[in-house]
Order: structure tokens, then sequence, then C-alpha cells
């Protein structure tokens, strides 16, 4: 593919290139500038040159430039976190909170000064609050007394990287407010716009509510309006586990979807409404739509992509389509470079990079002369490309694979159009008792259905796979692996591509065979004690959290179980001595209220968990993340502690 024909796949990944390059190096925003002012200087003093080698290097100058663009544009929008010293005060408003049937509810707010008895300075920066309230709410301004933290990982096996994921968002704090820790200043009224959008938001969700319950009513509430609130963990973890959790994120699936809709409908209508028209109207109605699921993030991305793009079709300039979605992918990164760490966006594009790419060879591998065999294919093909794309991304970032993939792919081909049409049509007919009574059924049988489908793909014996650990380096060659075969124009490059594609599929393959059959002490980093004693497939859990908290137990085990697969026994430990054995090795574990001591033939352990327990000289003792921190012994604070066993 040449410059001529697909300029914004060259311009945004460049753009994309210096976005990270910048923000990720020491290399800063002045140097950044500085170098985009001498790239195009001396790109102006070579214009009219005609020397051909100079002008190769004029090209080279101009693709420098939107290097150091990218990255001048990422270092205005990070912003500075201050640290928040003990006794200062925030004046903040808050920008999101959740629900309030939650004990401690999550908001992001924005910090507009400092107060201290002596000064009040101006300071803005996005911070991560939670708070023990149900009065807070979105708009209001508060003065808060609350000892910020920067955000940390655990760094246990396993875990997501939430230290990342809040950074991405400019968001490096961290604080909890009790009900006596903020003074309500004053409530701001947010633009009509977000209070219209709210308004019907909450109506519809009267609607749902007044015909569905249960599990039924969670899934719609997510699928349709964006909300996951009402999820409940069981339906959240088969999702995840057949692959179809992006079902439940109203992003360009969804957008999509309603405007294939649309244009389905409005075609029927040719008489009276253009194809040109049609296409406006679709595209308003799904910015209408996008406004009343909150404009999200994902949401906003897709709604843009699919407006570009169908515009492109309607002036005839779509001519190639990969250049119309970079084309918006740059125009987004122009608007909130911090997208570029987004997961949501990055599996967005490369989705639709894929389906791009790969759909038109993949459709043609099989033929059919049924015509519904071959619709059928036609939305496999589309999947499959999809997943192609994305299953690198996928395996660093959550380190499992759900095996039948494709089959989840064909059931909610029929189950989210379906679902997502007749929830539009229930929310068209609501005026009506009558007809809303026969949609809202309707509804609830496709939902009952769709549930019932994806807990059946769950159910079956090894449909998630786990155990995948891809290195940051080695994502960035599968990906530029792909480059190189799409771009490839002869049949060599593009055999050794997929021998190289072939290596590193038997090397993944290989690790993860390893971590199923690994066998390791792991003391997590935890508020209670907690252990991990695995054992090829086998793990033995030992912890003392209390009843009330034994779900962040069960929560971190899962979490070390993508990385370390196996069946997981869970032990409480009460004081004394509790004996185990597992695959022929025995344990010893010796609790009390100063600390916990394992002993096997492989291994001796001590975990101090009090102030006053024993200084045990073992190479493996440790102390517990809260214990204050002494040189001469590890800290949990620092991270789990690993012990090979084998």
């Amino acid at each position: 593919m040449t410059f001529q024909k697909v300029p914004f796949v060259y311009i945004t990944s460049f753009f994309l290139l210096g976005i990270v390059f910048i923000d990720n190096t020491v290399y800063g925003s002045e140097n950044a500038l500085i170098s985009l002012f001498m790239a195009l200087s001396i790109y102006i003093l070579l214009s009219k040159v005609k020397n051909e080698f100079l002008k190769k290097i004029r090209v080279g100058l101009l693709f420098l430039a939107i290097l150091f663009t990218g990255g001048s544009l990422i270092s205005f929008n990070r912003t500075e976190s201050k640290s928040i010293t003990k006794g200062t005060s925030v004046l903040l408003s808050v920008d999101e909170i959740a629900s309030e049937d939650k004990d401690w509810r999550k908001a992001i707010c924005t910090v507009n000064s400092l107060v201290t008895k002596d000064s009040v300075v101006n300071h803005v920066e996005k911070i991560l609050l939670f708070f023990n309230s149900s009065q807070v709410q979105v708009g209001d301004v508060l003065l808060v007394q609350a000892n910020l933290d920067s955000i940390k990982n655990k760094n246990n096996p396993g875990e997501f990287n939430v230290k990342a994921y809040w950074n991405n968002k400019d968001v490096y704090q961290i604080g909890f407010v009790g009900e006596s820790d903020f003074k309500l200043i004053k409530t701001v009224d947010y633009p009509w716009w977000m209070n219209w959008s709210s308004r019907v938001r909450n109506h519809l969700t009267e609607k749902l509510q007044s015909t569905l319950n249960g599990e039924a009513l969670g899934v719609a509430v997510a699928l349709l309006l964006g909300d996951k609130q009402l999820l409940t963990n069981e339906v959240r973890s088969s999702f995840i586990n057949a692959g179809a959790m992006h079902v439940l994120a109203v992003s360009g699936l969804h957008v999509g979807i309603v405007l294939y809709i649309l244009m389905f409908v409005l075609g029927k209508f040719t008489r009276f409404i253009s194809k040109r028209n049609a296409v406006l109207i679709s595209i308003a109605i799904i910015w209408i739509y996008a406004a009343i699921t909150g404009f999200s993030p994902s949401v906003l991305r897709a709604s843009f992509m699919f407006s570009v793009l169908a515009i492109a079709q309607i002036t005839g300039r779509n001519k190639n389509s990969i250049n119309v979605l970079f084309f918006s992918a740059f125009v987004l990164l122009l608007f909130q470079p911090l997208w570029v760490y987004d997961i949501g966006f990055q599996l967005s594009y490369l989705a639709m990079t894929g389906i791009f790419v790969l759909y038109p060879l993949v459709s043609k591998l099989i033929y059919f002369k049924n015509k519904w065999l071959t619709k059928i294919w036609q939305g496999t093909a589309v999947g499959l490309s999809a997943q192609l794309f994305t299953v690198p991304l996928t395996l660093f970032y959550f380190h499992q694979f759900p095996n039948y993939f494709i089959l989840t792919n064909i059931g909610m081909m029929v189950f989210a159009g379906t679902v997502l049409g007749l929830g539009l049509l229930f929310f068209v007919v609501s005026w009506s008792t009558f007809l809303a009574f026969i949609a809202g059924n309707l509804l609830k049988i496709g939902l009952i259905g769709m549930l019932f489908f994806v807990q059946w793909i769950d159910g079956i014996p090894f449909s998630v796979a786990t155990g995948f650990q891809l290195s940051f380096v080695l994502l960035c060659l599968i990906y530029t692996l792909l480059i190189l075969f799409i771009f490839a124009t002869s049949t060599r490059l593009k055999v050794s591509v997929l021998v190289s594609f072939g290596m590193i599929f038997i090397m993944v393959h290989f690790q993860r065979y390893q971590n199923l059959r690994e066998s390791e002490m792991v003391v997590f980093n935890s508020d209670d004690f907690t252990v991990a004693i695995k054992s090829k497939d086998q793990i033995l859990c030992f912890y003392t959290a209390k009843k009330e908290r034994i779900k962040k137990v069960k929560s971190m085990l899962k979490d070390y179980t993508l990385v370390r697969p196996g069946n997981i026994t869970f032990v409480f430990l009460e004081d004394g001595l509790t004996k185990a054995t597992l695959h022929k090795d025995k344990y010893e574990i010796y609790t009390d209220k100063y600390g916990v001591n394992i002993s096997s033939a492989k291994v001796k352990l001590y975990v101090r968990t009090n102030y006053s327990g024993n200084y045990f000289e073992l190479d493996n003792s440790c102390d517990m993340a809260y214990l204050s921190k002494n040189k001469d012994r590890y800290n949990l604070a620092q991270g789990a502690k690993i012990i090979p066993l084998n």
C-alpha cells in the first residue's frame, strides 16, 4: 500500500508512534517542540530543491514532524500530579460516581485547588476517590479532607495493571472519604444535554425495570444503555469465559448494529427517503443514542468512526476503507492522545483493521450454495478476522483465550442483533401499554436465550484456556509481523512472516505448558495473610481472612490462576497447627497472633503478621505489607514473594 493510496495509514502510524515514544521516554515536551520546529524549518528550506535524494530527506522530515507533533500533544495532555501533604484539604468537583447501592462509591473527581490554614493554591488534577456516602452526586463541589496516596500495584501474579490503567487516564492518586471527611460547597448544574441524557437514561432504565428483573435486567441495561452496575459476578464471569464480554459494553458492535438496523428499516422507504438522506438520518440517530448512553469514550469513538465511514460511502470517497478508518483514529487522537492507551480503543481499531484486511480473504475460503449458510459463514468470517487481530492483545492483558469463540460469535451474531433490535423497539413503543407488553416479553425471551447460550458455552469443558503470558516485546514483535504481512508485496516475505508466526505460536504454547506444570509457593501482597502452594495442576490456598473479606482472597487467586492454571482448594487457618498434603508433599502450618510458619521437606517460610513477631533468620522469611519496612527483611509491599518448589 503506497502513501498516495492510504496516506492516513502512514500519518496516523507515525503520529501514534510519536505519542508512545515521547510519553515513555525522558525526551520531554520542550525537546519534542524544538524537534518539531527544526524538522518543519528544514522541510521548508528544502521545499524548492529538485535533487531526488534531498526530496527523500524532505519526506523523512515530514514524517518526523508528524511524530513530534504526537509527542508534543501527549506532553501537554499530561497533568502534573502534586503530592498532597497531610492536613491539606482539596476543593474538587465530582465528574463521575457509581450508583448509590454500594457502600464505597467510586468517583472520578477534578481537583481545583489545595486549601491549607494559610493559603489556597490553584491546582488542577484528576483523582480517584471512594466515598462512604450516598449523598454525593455528579456536579457537587466539595471540600474534602483525605489522605491521598499514589495509585500502586500490589504486584501479585496475574494481577491487572491498575496503576497503568489509571495513569493512562491521567489519574495518579487515590483516597477514601468517610461521611465526616467532606463538606458540600455547592452543586453545579451540568449542560442541558447532559441533564437531558441522564433523565432519558433513567427513564429508559425504569421502563426496563417494569418488564424485566434479575439477570435479564442486568444484561438488558448493560447491553442497551451501557450501565454494567446491575450485572452479577456470575454473569460477568460467564460472558468473559465465553468470549462475549464485548457484547455487554456499548461500543463499536452496538453502534454498528444500530446503524445496520436503521439503514435496513430506512431502506424500505426508498420511495420517500434517498440513500444519502437515509445515511444522514442514521448518523444523527446514532449520535442521539451515544448521548443517551452518556458519551462514554467507547461509544464516542465508535459513533465517530462509523459516521466517517458512512459519510465516505455516500460521498464516494471510500476507495480505501483502511484509510478512512485510520483517518478517524487520527482525528480522535488529536482530540485526546491518551486514548492510545485505552484498551477499548486498541481493541476497536485492531478489530476493524482485521475485518478490512482479512475478511475479503477469509470469506472466500468456504463457499455455500445455501443463502442462510452463506450469511452464517460471512458473519463467522467477520468475527474470525477481527479475532485474529485482537488475540495477541487480549492474551497480553487478560492471559486467557475463549476456545469456543467461533461458536460464541455465531450465537452473538444472532442474539446481540435480535436483543438490541427488540430493545430499541421496546423503547420506541413504550408509550403504548399493549405494544410495550408484547415487545417487552419478546425482549425477555431474547435475553433468556442469550443468557442460556452464554452459560452453556461457559459450561462446556475447556471453554477457556488460561496460562498465557506475552511480554510487551513479544506483543510488539507480533504486530510488527502483522504490519509486514499487510504491506508485503513478495510471496517470499509473506511466507517468512507466516513461518515466524508459527515459531511464536509454538513458543507461547510452550510457555503456557510450563506455567501449567509449575510448582511454587506464593505469599501474596494482601491485607490478610494469604499463601498459595501450587504443585502442577493443584493449588492449596491458606488464608486468615474473615468471612466478609473472603471475596478478595478468591478474586486474588482467580487472577493468579490466569497465569498459573490449576484447581484451587481453600483452607482457612485457625490458630495452632494445620497439616496438609499436596502431591505427596507434606506441609505443616503453624499460626498465631505474631505470624505464620510453614515448613516442609522443600521449603521453610516465616511470615511476620505482627510487630511483635519473631525474626526468624530464614532465607524465605518476610513481613506483611502493613508492617514497617526493615532493610534486612523482605516486605510484601514490594510485591508477592514467589518461591520455586521444583
